[in-house]
């Protein structure tokens, strides 16, 4: 009985870590980028692959302990997580709002010889704009930059990836 006990303890701290610390993985680097992110897509990646995994140990291995089964699921999820995790954080875009705007701003400074003054929107959905959205691309989002130069308005859509970017017919419609 003690030890059924121990086994059920150890099952929910297992789904605890899987769901609240894998959702976490994801989830953290996301604001810096204004939610651009699709972490969404890796965590369900990684619980799927967990699921599977775990499914077909279930059946290849009836006659090993419950305690051999729960370890051995602990290992494949921190396998699992990390391996999908490292390629997440490896793959995060170059590029924060913030040094968007950094970039521009010193583009736009060179190029027009004026002073350059950016202007930031306060809500997120004036500061992003989205592309088809696919499985597992870590995000389909770039950046709108608004400057004002020389009592000029100008829109630039920026790519968080790659950090090129052009002029933009997007309105300032904030601003009014």
């Amino acid at each position: 009985m003690k030890k059924d006990r121990k086994i059920t303890i150890l099952n929910i701290v297992f789904i605890l870590l899987v769901t609240v610390g894998g959702r976490l993985l994801f989830i953290l680097p996301d604001k810096k980028y204004l939610n651009i992110l699709n972490g969404d897509d890796f965590f369900v990646l990684c619980s799927v692959v967990l699921i599977v995994c775990l499914l077909v140990g279930i059946v290849l291995f009836k006659k090993v302990s419950k305690m051999k089964k729960l370890m051995t699921a602990y290992v494949l999820a921190f396998i699992i997580f990390a391996g999908v995790g490292t390629y997440f954080y490896t793959n995060l875009p170059h590029y924060t709002y913030e040094q968007a705007v950094a970039e521009v701003e010193a583009y736009a400074a060179e190029t027009f010889g004026a002073p350059v003054q950016a202007e930031v929107p306060p809500a997120r959905v004036d500061k992003i704009g989205f592309d088809q959205r696919s499985f597992l691309q870590m995000t389909n989002a770039y950046y709108y930059v608004y400057l004002k130069v020389e009592q000029e308005d100008k829109v630039y859509r920026f790519d968080p990836y790659t950090g090129l970017f052009e002029p933009s017919d997007r309105q300032l419609e904030w601003l009014e």
